[in-house]
């Protein structure tokens, strides 16, 4: 397994991703992916952090942005695996989904990776080339065909300036 590095600055936007355990595509299932918006909703709505840019992949998310009062990554993302597991876990129809399986053993419920990855945003050109890549990631797995037609991500917002029903609130920089 590669090493995973983290790099500390001044800046506090950063691009995160995490993966599903085994790379199960539980986020292809309507009512996983809207557990993982409500969540970062509510964490939005808390001021755990202000949100730049998302998507939610079938087996990945990815995050652009900017803590707030001084947390850390791991600060924000701890709690919001947490409790994506446990809204998810709780879903009882997925023990009779498939590919879901895996996620369940006798010794419980696993969904996540137990890490993350973490990368700095130091300026606005690499923060353009991040909020360009997760809103890419859609297309070159083939989920669609344009940006703005997938419905788990921030493209549509920044190609049209609105918000669809549904859509986490972002705050462009």
């Amino acid at each position: 397994m590669a090493k995973r590095f983290r790099f500390c600055s001044d800046s506090s936007t950063y691009f995160l991703t995490f993966v599903v355990w085994k790379r199960i595509p539980i986020f292809e299932l309507e009512s996983c992916a809207r557990a993982v918006i409500d969540t970062l909703a509510f964490y939005i709505e808390k001021r755990s952090f202000d949100l730049h840019g998302y998507v939610i992949m079938p087996d990945h998310i990815h995050l652009v942005l900017t803590t707030v009062d001084g947390r850390k990554p791991g600060q924000v993302v701890g709690p919001v695996k947490s409790y994506i597991s446990h809204v998810i876990g709780d879903f009882q129809f997925l023990r009779s989904y498939k590919p879901s399986s895996e996620l369940f053993s006798p010794s419980g419920f696993r969904l996540w990776v137990p890490r993350f990855d973490e990368v700095t945003i130091r300026d606005d050109t690499m923060l353009l080339q991040c909020l360009e890549y997760i809103h890419s990631n859609p297309v070159k797995s083939g989920l669609v065909t344009e940006t703005s037609k997938y419905p788990y991500s921030s493209a549509y917002n920044y190609e049209t300036g609105l918000f669809r029903p549904g859509d986490l609130p972002i705050k462009r920089i």
